[in-house]
C-alpha cells in the first residue's frame, strides 16, 4: 500500500483528479455568474439564492485548488491522466 501511494503513477492520478475537479467547479462558478448577470433575472436570481450559491461555489473552487484538497485525495482512486 505504501509503495503504491508513494509512486509517481499514483501521484499523476491524484493530479489528474484535482485538475478534473477544478475544471468542474470553474464551470459551476461560470454558470452561476452567467445566470446572475442575465438582464431581467435579478428577482429570479434572488429567489434562487444565486449569490449565496456563487459564494459557496467560489469557496469550493478555491479549496479544490489547495494543497489540503490534494492531500484529501490520498487513498482515493484518482483519475486516469489524459496524456
Amino acid at each position: 500500500r505504501e509503495s503504491l501511494l508513494a509512486s509517481d503513477w499514483y501521484a499523476a492520478r491524484l493530479t489528474a483528479q484535482q485538475a478534473l475537479d477544478e475544471r468542474l467547479w470553474t464551470r459551476h462558478v461560470g454558470a452561476l455568474e452567467q445566470f446572475a448577470q442575465k438582464p431581467g433575472y435579478a428577482e429570479e436570481a434572488g429567489r434562487l439564492g444565486i449569490k449565496a450559491r456563487l459564494d459557496s461555489a467560489r469557496q469550493r473552487q478555491d479549496f479544490v485548488r489547495s494543497a489540503t484538497y490534494r492531500e484529501q485525495l490520498i487513498g482515493t482512486l484518482g483519475a486516469q491522466p489524459l496524456n
